[in-house]
C-alpha cells in the first residue's frame, strides 16, 4: 500500500515537475511504473484485484477448514482438492504424505489382528486427498469381491510398492515389516523434498522481492538525478 500511494501521488508529480522545469523526459523505469500506477489506481483493476485476495484467503480458510473436519460433502473441500490434485507439482507431496499416512495405519491394523478389508477401511478416514481417496475404495472394493490384494492395489492406482507388500508369494507375516520400510522410504522423501523446496522457495521469494524494491526504488530516484544532470551544467558552468 505504501508503494500504490507513492505511485499514485508522488510519482506524477515527478513528471509534471520536470517537463515544466527542466524539460527532461522521465526515465524508462519511472514510466513504467506510472503507467502501472495509472492502470491500478484509476480504473477498476484495483478494486478486481482486492476482491480476488480477499476470495483467495477466504477460500483457502474454508479449505484448511474443511480438511480439518474432513467434511467430504463440502464445497470448499472438494474443489480444493481439485486444485491440489491437479497442480502438476503439489500432486506429488500430496501422494506421498497420503502414502505415509496409508502405511503406518495398515501396518498398525494388520499388527492389530484386523483383516485386511477392515484395514484398508479404516484409511477412507484419513485426511488424505479425495481423489486418492477414491482409489482406496476401489482398493476395497476389489478386495472384497475377492480379487488378489496385490493385484487390485496395482489395479486402482496405489503402486508397485504397496501391491508387492502384499504380494501372495510374499510371507503373510512379514507384510508389516514390509510395510513399516515402505513408510519410512515414503516418509523420508516427503520429508526431504518438502524441506529442498523450503530452502530454495525462501531465498527466491527474497531475491525477487529485493529485485521489486530495488526497482521501485531505481524509479522513484532516477528522475531526480536526470533532473540534476540536466540543470547542473547551467548552474556551474
Amino acid at each position: 500500500f505504501l508503494m500504490i500511494g507513492m505511485m499514485a501521488f508522488i510519482l506524477p508529480n515527478y513528471k509534471s515537475v520536470l517537463a515544466d522545469v527542466a524539460g527532461v523526459e522521465l526515465p524508462l523505469a519511472t514510466r513504467i511504473l506510472i503507467h502501472v500506477a495509472d492502470t491500478f489506481t484509476r480504473g477498476p483493476c484495483a478494486i478486481r484485484v482486492l476482491v480476488v485476495a480477499a476470495v483467495a484467503v477466504l477460500s483457502h480458510s474454508m479449505y484448511r477448514a474443511a480438511r480439518r473436519r474432513r467434511d467430504r460433502a463440502g464445497l470448499f473441500l472438494r474443489l480444493g482438492d481439485s486444485i491440489v490434485w491437479w497442480l502438476p507439482f503439489v500432486r506429488g507431496f500430496e501422494k506421498r504424505r497420503a502414502m505415509v499416512q496409508i502405511l503406518e495405519l495398515l501396518r498398525a491394523s494388520l499388527l492389530a489382528g484386523c483383516p485386511v478389508n477392515e484395514a484398508i477401511r479404516g484409511t477412507l478416514e484419513l485426511d488424505v486427498n479425495l481423489f486418492f481417496q477414491r482409489r482406496l475404495r476401489c482398493w476395497l472394493h476389489a478386495v472384497e469381491q475377492g480379487e488378489d490384494i496385490a493385484r487390485s492395489a496395482r489395479r486402482c492406482g496405489l503402486g508397485q510398492a504397496l501391491a508387492w507388500a502384499f504380494d501372495s508369494s510374499t510371507n503373510a507375516a512379514s507384510t508389516p515389516m514390509i510395510l513399516e520400510m515402505l513408510e519410512s522410504h515414503y516418509r523420508s522423501i516427503y520429508l526431504y523434498r518438502i524441506n529442498l523446496t523450503r530452502f530454495i522457495m525462501w531465498p527466491v521469494g527474497i531475491l525477487l522481492l529485493g529485485l521489486l524494491v530495488g526497482f521501485v526504488v531505481y524509479a522513484i530516484f532516477s528522475p531526480i538525478v536526470a533532473a540534476i544532470s540536466h540543470v547542473a551544467p547551467n548552474l556551474f558552468p
